[in-house]
């Protein structure tokens, strides 16, 4: 535990803030405490850190969301409207494959090894995208865009092979990618309400649902968030012209 701390909250190679470190840690002394390897909580009288977040990322709009898909290229056309049609995350997206795609459901099948919260999820997708979305599966485009760049992946990540069974291509360099495909789109990236990166497809997602679901139990479930305070006060944000 000793160690953990100092690992923790030292200079670490995570990258994560010292507040993000101090949560982790947390959790930690909690998991220790119930097996008893500590008999109390060494940071008792530690404070609260600033957990808020330092950059927010806004919502992007259907108009934003249109003039992206009209300026990037095929294979990243689905990624991008499956990405903002389903809230699934950069790496989750990264894992689903082909078999995942149920067409009788219309909907996307994801196993609780590639959820984040380690459950079994059934995600539903627009009518109008399946069709497409089948027909991309079919002609093994999401393989073909991989060994097209298999030496660059390989470069980038040191796998030995591509994805199997791949339902979409996803890149390594999503926010390089993304911020190309923006810019052609005369997107901008940054403005006053906050920044876009691959994330802020899914807080688009988010808002999407916020303004059609029923009631909030039906949002924090689309969202796949165990509390319904994140769904509303991290993901949700007020309309201006409302």
């Amino acid at each position: 535990v000793e160690k953990a701390c100092h690992d923790m909250l030292g200079e670490g190679k995570s990258g994560k803030t010292v507040s993000n470190k101090a949560l982790d840690l947390g959790a930690l002394i909690k998991w220790c405490k119930k097996r008893k390897y500590l008999t109390e909580d060494p940071l008792a009288a530690l404070g609260k850190f600033d957990t808020s977040p330092k950059r927010i990322r806004r919502a992007m709009t259907i108009e934003e969301l249109r003039a992206l898909f009209a300026h990037c290229a095929p294979h990243r056309l689905f990624l991008y409207e499956v990405a903002c049609c389903t809230g699934l995350r950069e790496n989750e997206l990264r894992k689903l494959e082909t078999h995942m795609l149920d067409r009788e459901e219309c909907a996307i099948r994801i196993p609780k090894h590639i959820d984040k919260s380690r459950k079994d999820r059934v995600q539903y997708i627009p009518a109008a995208l399946l069709p497409r979305l089948v027909a991309f599966v079919e002609a093994g485009e999401a393989e073909k865009t991989y060994a097209r760049t298999y030496r660059y992946h390989k470069e980038r990540t040191g796998r030995k092979k591509p994805p199997k069974n791949p339902l979409l291509y996803v890149p390594t360099n999503s926010a390089t990618m993304l911020k190309k495909d923006l810019a052609a789109a005369g997107v901008p990236s940054v403005t006053a309400k906050g920044y876009l990166d691959f994330h802020a497809l899914r807080t688009a997602y988010i808002n999407f649902v916020l303004d059609v679901a029923p009631d909030v139990k039906t949002a924090q479930e689309l969202a796949r968030h165990e509390t319904a305070d994140m769904t509303l006060n991290v993901y949700g944000r007020a309309k201006e012209e409302r």
